[in-house]
């Protein structure tokens, strides 16, 4: 793939990184050099995204989010690659970067190691400065290395309790 193809998609990428229901998106690297770095373009073309296959209902909710977004214009397509859950981390690891796709999902704990290997692109000049106000701290947190975010989670990590007000007051 030429770096004028790539060139051509990356315009639209973090929009529909933040379009779909994944639990991260990144641009990744490519482009064929060292550098993981990502250029603006026509928004225009087609945006490859690779996600792990999951349960049913999850692989049929991204694939439902996809088809929603293809249909819901004319200038952007979205190929979307589901790769079986137990591989999907090996297969990223073992692509070249300049044949990653455009967009990825992955898990918060690789993305230092898809970043030192200049697998995943900054993405903050392609996410508007509106979306990131709306992102809690602690979900930019985990996206950012170095100052830089090349992730943007759609769920923070977290750990919520509840109990019932009784668990509350003690007998007298």
């Amino acid at each position: 793939m030429s770096s004028t193809s790539r060139k051509y998609r990356r315009t639209a990428c973090t929009g529909l990184a933040l379009a779909l229901p994944l639990a991260a998106l990144a641009a990744c690297g490519g482009g064929g050099g060292t550098d993981a770095s990502a250029e603006g373009g026509s928004g225009k073309g087609t945006i490859s995204v690779w996600a792990h296959q999951g349960q049913k209902s999850e692989d049929a909710a991204l694939q439902a989010a996809v088809k929603s977004f293809n249909s819901s214009q004319s200038d952007i397509k979205v190929e979307l690659k589901l790769i079986p859950g137990n591989d999907y981390t090996k297969t990223i690891t073992a692509t070249n970067a300049s044949e990653l796709p455009d967009v990825l999902e992955f898990d918060g704990p690789t993305m230092a190691n898809f970043v030192y290997n200049k697998k995943l692109a900054p993405i903050d000049d392609y996410v508007s400065s509106k979306t990131m106000a709306n992102v809690t701290d602690a979900n930019k947190s985990q996206g950012e290395i170095g100052g830089k975010h090349y992730g943007l989670g759609m769920y923070d990590s977290g750990l919520g309790s509840t109990a019932t007000r009784s668990c509350w007051t003690r007998p007298a």
